[in-house]
């Protein structure tokens, strides 16, 4: 590989890098996280989520709704029975939670990443929401 660099004129790197490059650009294509782990060779599919660096749509959306606010106009109020941050476009924006059963196989089809850009949350709230469940008495019955 040192050779390959050199001869094209390129910074030093090595293999690995590629992997995750491909898992990336698998899973930003829509491939199922368990059709990447069994071409990553992967037995756990932890693994194969750390190889997943892409940046979903909902982060896009999120970025693109940051830019186009003025935050530093919104009417901000300080009263003790609201929290303080009452801008509209952070407080209007809801998802609609699928029942536990659903959200459980989704998980393990899509994984957590893919199944958070399919609700258009993060993979960190879909593994919140799914704890939330199980919290409750009864669900996992």
């Amino acid at each position: 590989m040192t050779t390959l660099c050199t001869e094209a004129k390129v910074k030093y790197f090595r293999f690995h890098p590629l992997r995750h490059l491909t898992a990336s650009i698998l899973d930003d294509l829509g491939t199922p996280i368990g059709v990447i782990q069994r071409i990553l060779g992967h037995k756990n599919r932890r693994t194969t989520e750390i190889y997943l660096h892409s940046v979903g749509e909902a982060e896009r959306n999120a970025m693109n709704r940051l830019e186009g606010l003025d935050l530093f106009s919104a009417d901000i109020s300080l009263k003790k029975h609201k929290p303080t941050n009452m801008h509209n476009e952070y407080w209007h924006r809801k998802v609609d939670r699928p029942p536990y059963k659903i959200l459980r196989k989704e998980v393990e089809n899509l994984g957590y990443s893919g199944t958070g850009k399919k609700y258009g949350v993060s993979d960190n709230s879909i593994r919140k929401w799914l704890k939330s469940f199980e919290n409750q008495p009864g669900v996992l019955n």
